[in-house]
């Protein structure tokens, strides 16, 4: 789990950090809900799970970043946006399309092939059925969370694309340059701003 004081380090990192002869006068940071689960906020109803729109995770990361912006002497407007029902209600694009055709082709398949109690997943090209109780995690009886394949092309691309801080900015000239660009001592720069690159 990563606390919110992470999140809010790794937007100034990658907003604040950015290297001068970078010409952009804007950024935007991406927050998962998922990060309402460390909160500390919202009530859990009976079936345990937290009420992630009642915590304000939007407002609560804004008034951190720009704090967090302001001590390094950075003045910067930001918006908060929740943007999950905004995109939800969008007509859908030929991908989505596409996508859900095959897993409705797919889920009709499986069943008139006599198959219940499952879930349909594309992977490799291919249709995957998986059953309901492989989905839950034994311990919690809730579903299992799966985690990103960060060695998978749709990540590295889309990794690749981001502007951010690297590994290589900690260390030598890179480093000093943004040190200097945030008015912090190297050292420092980077006991702060780490969190960014792991």
């Amino acid at each position: 789990m990563v606390a919110g004081g992470q999140v809010a380090d790794g937007f100034c990192g990658d907003r604040g950090g950015q290297q001068p002869e970078r010409d952009r006068d804007s950024a935007l940071g991406a927050a998962l809900g998922g990060l309402g689960q460390g909160a500390g906020a919202g009530e859990p109803p009976d079936h345990g799970n937290i009420r992630l729109a009642e915590i304000p995770l939007g407002d609560m990361l804004k008034q951190r970043v720009f704090a967090d912006l302001g001590a390094l002497g950075l003045k910067t407007t930001i918006i908060a946006e929740d943007i999950g029902y905004e995109l939800r209600c969008q007509p859908p694009i030929s991908y989505d399309r596409e996508y859900t055709r095959y897993l409705g082709f797919s889920a009709v398949k499986f069943l008139v092939s006599g198959g219940t109690g499952a879930m349909i997943m594309l992977k490799d090209g291919k249709s995957l059925p998986i059953k309901f109780a492989d989905l839950l995690d034994p311990k919690t009886g809730k579903t299992r969370i799966r985690t990103v394949d960060i060695n998978a092309d749709d990540y590295l691309m889309a990794r690749r694309y981001m502007i951010r801080l690297e590994k290589d900015d900690m260390e030598g000239e890179a480093l000093k340059k943004l040190a200097a660009t945030a008015k912090m001592p190297a050292e420092d720069f980077k006991k702060r701003f780490c969190v960014s690159v792991e």
